[in-house]
């Protein structure tokens, strides 16, 4: 149970110290050999989700994926002191989506990242668990992506009742 499941994830991160850049976590020497432990998701199959409190404020928000260099690319939503983003590095395999935001921006993500580089989203990152960085996980679950996320999101995931998806995995030594 201490392992991914998916070998394949190390095509995507190298090695565990770029993932610790990614989350923008101290890096904690102990977690170059953090696997991660399986989120048992039968745990939490009836578990009481709010309304997604963060579309109100989709239908206007301005959207963009801008390349920061090579495969590595910037998402926003939003305008002025409300803009929310997060990363997505694109491979052979698939995309990498770190903090999908919310929902309508995870759905427009979807879409961009298969009309500009036709891959599908294989892993998403979770790196804490604020609703409007996490509310879209469930637009790439459904069509089979990993969600990652830090031990310590799972917690609030369940606890504040946010309606996005569970991570699948989660890491224990950050």
């Amino acid at each position: 149970m201490g392992t991914f499941k998916n070998q394949r994830i190390s095509a995507f991160w190298g090695n565990k110290f770029f993932v610790a850049l990614l989350l923008s976590l101290p890096l904690n020497p102990a977690f170059a050999t953090d696997n991660g432990i399986s989120v048992d998701q039968s745990l939490y199959q009836n578990r009481p989700v709010l309304t997604d409190f963060t579309a109100a404020s989709c239908p206007d928000n301005p959207k963009s994926l801008t390349q920061v260099k090579g495969n590595l690319y910037r998402h926003t939503t939003g305008a002025g002191l409300a803009v929310h983003s997060g990363l997505v590095l694109i491979t052979k395999e698939g995309a990498l989506v770190i903090d999908p935001a919310m929902t309508c921006t995870s759905t427009w993500l979807k879409d961009e990242i298969k009309k500009r580089f036709d891959v599908p989203v294989k892993y998403v990152i979770y790196t804490h668990a604020h609703a409007d960085h996490i509310s879209g996980g469930q637009i790439f679950k459904a069509d089979g992506a990993t969600i990652v996320a830090n031990q310590r999101s799972l917690e609030p995931i369940v606890g504040e009742k946010l309606p996005t998806a569970l991570p699948d995995q989660v890491l224990i030594r950050i």
